[in-house]
């Protein structure tokens, strides 16, 4: 299992599960705003935040002391956000920034998010700021829905289940906390209950169970899963990344179901962390050093592309173009055109520095017509049209050595 970069921004379900809660809002609170605090909310209302009209991009992104800045990515300000000792890299779920150290796992609110409505979105603008810190050690991974986040602290196989409204209004509220045994995995809130990785007897990952909302294991809804090497929430379900393939997790009508999908005949190496744009169905992977992998979840159906250099990080577009942005051991940023199983685009090497010298510390998170990539050796955040033959549109020049890097909007 990667460490906590690798299973990072569990936005994907979160918005699709947003989209049904939101769904139902729309239906009400449709009045208009009203000084009277007893009328009811305007629609889209969230207190002690701004309804905006397009998306607030912001990057969060830190360095190995643990120095957590914020990059308004409309205004270009770049300002620090917290400090919170030495950490070894971070995840986000699309709001919350979350980065272990060595007494627990600090939380940070971007203070910008989009809740999707299905037929339309919603833009929010709040104040960035450290929320607090969940108690632990080991923390492995951390998975969001709309309404609970759980912590899994890989050394006593412990996980925390926390209130995710209450951390927009700067309060860590642990609903729950639950043990299983310890091991590199993840737990995943999901339906009423949770998915959760769980090991065998070496001590690795190898099935993924459903648990209740206490974390019980429910009575026979597991399903195989060898040598589980992270996970990716999708809009369709969450896909676990299996030695032998994928497995997605599917809800219908309150019934969990798992899917396996194997690896085409033939496949020489398996995918590696999952990746993606918050909400799409498909996610990428690197493949060995052979090039990388995407995985349709709507299709079910894995596809491979090869290319002329080594991978370090992928990340599926997911739109129906299905495309993916990586970087290759150059440094450069390439783009990947899964049904043409072919690389479309590449830059010249940008990150050169870091691809040879921190090639694991190196950032890639992607949104519908930007990528944006960090490079530690380099101190610098670069901005990639990828739908103009991967063009530097932007570069910013950091005051700290990147290796976390967050994107919340």
């Amino acid at each position: 299992m990667p460490h906590l970069s690798a299973p990072r921004r569990a936005a994907p379900l979160l918005l699709a599960l947003l989209a049904t809660t939101a769904l139902a809002a729309c239906a009400t609170g449709t009045a208009e705003p009203a000084a009277d605090a007893d009328t009811a909310k305007p629609h889209g209302y969230v207190e002690g935040a701004s309804e905006m009209p397009e998306p607030q991009s912001r990057l969060v992104y830190s360095d190995a002391a643990g120095d957590v800045r914020l990059l308004d990515l409309l205004s270009e300000a770049d300002k620090p956000l917290a400090s919170v000792g030495p950490i070894t890299g971070t995840s986000s779920d699309g709001r919350f920034t979350f980065a272990p150290g060595a007494d627990g796992v600090s939380v940070i609110d971007a203070g910008a998010w989009t809740v999707d409505h299905g037929d339309h979105m919603h833009y929010y603008l709040a104040e960035a700021r450290s929320v607090g810190t969940v108690d632990g050690a080991g923390a492995e991974a951390v998975a969001s829905s709309a309404t609970r986040t759980a912590v899994f602290f890989a050394d006593d196989g412990e996980a925390v289940i926390l209130d995710r409204d209450a951390l927009g209004t700067d309060d860590v509220v642990e609903l729950t906390r639950f043990e299983t045994a310890p091991h590199d995995g993840v737990v995943v809130p999901f339906a009423d209950g949770f998915l959760a990785t769980m090991p065998g007897a070496d001590g690795i990952a190898d099935r993924v169970a459903l648990l209740d909302a206490d974390g019980a294991p429910v009575d026979g809804v597991e399903a195989a899963c060898p040598a589980v090497g992270g996970e990716r929430q999708t809009r369709v379900g969450v896909v676990f990344s299996c030695a032998d393939g994928a497995l997605l997790a599917t809800e219908t009508d309150g019934e969990v179901a798992f899917e396996h999908v194997a690896y085409p005949e033939g496949a020489a190496t398996r995918a590696g962390a999952l990746d993606n744009r918050a909400g799409r169905p498909a996610v990428g992977a690197v493949a060995g050093d052979a090039g990388a992998w995407q995985f349709d979840s709507r299709a079910r159906e894995w596809t491979f592309i090869a290319t002329d250099t080594p991978l370090v990080a992928v990340s599926a577009v997911g739109d129906d173009e299905h495309l993916l942005v990586a970087v290759d051991t150059t440094g450069r940023v390439l783009v990947l055109s899964a049904p043409d199983a072919a690389v479309i685009a590449a830059s010249e090497p940008l990150l050169a520095s870091s691809a040879a010298e921190r090639p694991a510390e190196i950032g890639l998170v992607v949104d519908a017509s930007r990528a944006y990539v960090s490079g530690p050796a380099e101190s610098v955040i670069l901005e990639i049209d990828y739908r103009d033959g991967a063009r530097v549109a932007r570069s910013f020049a950091t005051p700290v050595a990147p290796i976390g890097l967050e994107l919340a909007g």
